[in-house]
C-alpha cells in the first residue's frame, strides 16, 4: 500500500492533473451547546463544546438539491428491490467491492481516493447498490454503509452528475452511516435508517 500511494505522489504532474478528486463539504451543526464535525481525513466525528457553528453556504446546485431531500425524505418516492441488473456481472466487479472494504477498514482517506477513481459501469446508483449487496454478505449489510456507498460512487455512471453521498450521525449515541442521494432518491432499498442521521458531510 505504501508503494502504491509512493508512485501516485511521485506521479508526473501533468498526469496528476488529470486524476479527479471527490470533493469534501463539511456540513458542520451544533446541538445542546456543543459543536460537532467530521474530519476530512481519518473519519472520525468531532466534537467541541460551545455552539462555533454558523451558517454554511452551499454553493453546489446538487448538493443542495440532495441535502434538502434529507431534510424532507417523504418528498422523494420509495426505493423498490430489483435485481434484474446485478444477476449479470462479473467477478471484477466483485473485487472492487472488496477492495473498498478493505480500504475503509484501513485508511478513510485512502478509502475516499480509491473511490474518486471513477469506473462507470452501471447506470445509476441503485444498480451499482444492488450488485453490492450480491456480492457482499447480507449478514455484514448494516456495517457496510460506507464501502457500499463509495462503490455506488465510483462506479454509477449518473453519480458524477447527480450523486451526492452523506455521512451523518445519531445522538447522543454518535453512531455514523453513510447514504447515497441520487437523482431525488435514496437508491438502497434496504436502507430503512438513513432518515435518522443528520448529515456532518458530503462528497460528490
Amino acid at each position: 500500500m505504501r508503494l502504491a500511494l509512493g508512485c501516485f505522489l511521485l506521479r508526473p504532474d501533468h498526469l496528476r492533473r488529470k486524476q479527479k478528486r471527490m470533493k469534501w463539504s463539511s456540513l458542520s451543526f451544533s446541538q445542546n451547546d456543543h459543536s460537532y464535525y467530521m474530519c476530512a481525513w481519518s473519519g472520525a466525528l468531532l466534537e467541541s463544546s460551545g455552539s462555533d457553528h454558523s451558517p454554511q453556504l452551499i454553493p453546489v446546485q446538487k448538493l443542495k438539491k440532495a441535502l434538502d431531500f434529507c431534510h424532507n425524505p417523504y418528498l422523494m418516492p420509495p426505493s423498490s428491490i430489483d435485481s434484474k441488473e446485478s444477476l449479470n456481472r462479473k467477478p471484477r466487479e466483485a473485487r472492487k467491492a472488496e477492495r473498498l472494504i478493505s480500504l475503509c477498514r484501513l485508511n478513510f482517506f485512502l478509502a475516499r481516493q480509491y473511490a474518486a477513481l471513477s469506473t462507470p459501469i452501471f447506470p445509476d446508483s441503485r444498480d451499482a447498490i444492488d450488485f453490492f449487496h450480491h456480492s457482499t454478505p447480507e449478514k455484514d449489510r448494516s456495517s457496510l454503509c460506507l464501502p457500499r456507498s463509495l462503490f455506488a460512487a465510483k462506479t454509477s455512471q449518473a453519480f458524477k452528475d447527480e450523486g451526492v453521498i452523506f455521512i451523518g450521525t445519531f445522538l447522543p449515541s454518535r453512531h455514523m452511516h453513510a447514504w447515497v442521494i441520487e437523482d431525488g432518491e435514496q437508491p438502497d432499498p434496504y436502507d430503512k435508517i438513513w432518515h435518522l442521521y443528520k448529515p456532518v458531510a458530503a462528497m460528490y
